[in-house]
C-alpha cells in the first residue's frame, strides 16, 4: 500500500504585522500538504472522490474541509483506502464521481484497469478471480437444504 502527497495551492489576499499596523499581501499563497494512500477515496457530501487534482469538485470539497476551523464551518470528509472499500456513511449509499472514477465501456464505475491497479492482479487473474466467484455462487444457490422436525 504506497503513499503520495496531495498537494492544495490557494492563492488569496492576506494581512500580516501587527494590530493597527497590518499590511496586504496581495496574492499570498499558501499550501496544505495531505499524505494519502495511492488509491484512498474520500467522501464528501456522498460523493466518492479520488485524491484528483483534475477534479474541481473533489479539490473544492478538501479546500472546504482544510479550512473549517477558518472558516467557522463544519465539514464531514470519510476516507477510505480505495473505491472497493467504500461503506454507506450515517446509512447513506455513497455516489461516485464520474471524473474520479470515469465509467467504462458497459457503464461501471470500477472498470478492469481501476481494478488491476489497486490490486495488482493482471487481467487473466482478475477474469479468473469472477469465475471462482461464480462458480461458488452458483453451488451455493443451487444446493438445497431439508429440514425436519
Amino acid at each position: 500500500m504506497g503513499m503520495e502527497i496531495f498537494s492544495i495551492q490557494d492563492c488569496r489576499e492576506g494581512f500580516i504585522g501587527a494590530p493597527g499596523k497590518k499590511t496586504l499581501m496581495e496574492k499570498w499563497t499558501t499550501g496544505d500538504y495531505l499524505l494519502v494512500l495511492e488509491h484512498g477515496c474520500f467522501s464528501a457530501k456522498n460523493n466518492v472522490h479520488r485524491f484528483n487534482e483534475q477534479c474541481e469538485t473533489a479539490v473544492n470539497a478538501l479546500h472546504e474541509w482544510l479550512r473549517q476551523e477558518q472558516d467557522g464551518t463544519k465539514v464531514d470528509l470519510y476516507l477510505f483506502p480505495n473505491g472497493l472499500m467504500v461503506t454507506p456513511v450515517k446509512t447513506v449509499e455513497q455516489s461516485y464521481c464520474a471524473v474520479c472514477f470515469p465509467k467504462g465501456p458497459t457503464g461501471e464505475c470500477m472498470t478492469e484497469e481501476y481494478l488491476r491497479r489497486i490490486t495488482g492482479l493482471s487481467s487473466e487473474e482478475i477474469h479468473n478471480l469472477f469465475d471462482q466467484l461464480r462458480t461458488s455462487s452458483r453451488e451455493v444457490s443451487s444446493s438445497s437444504f431439508s429440514i425436519q422436525f
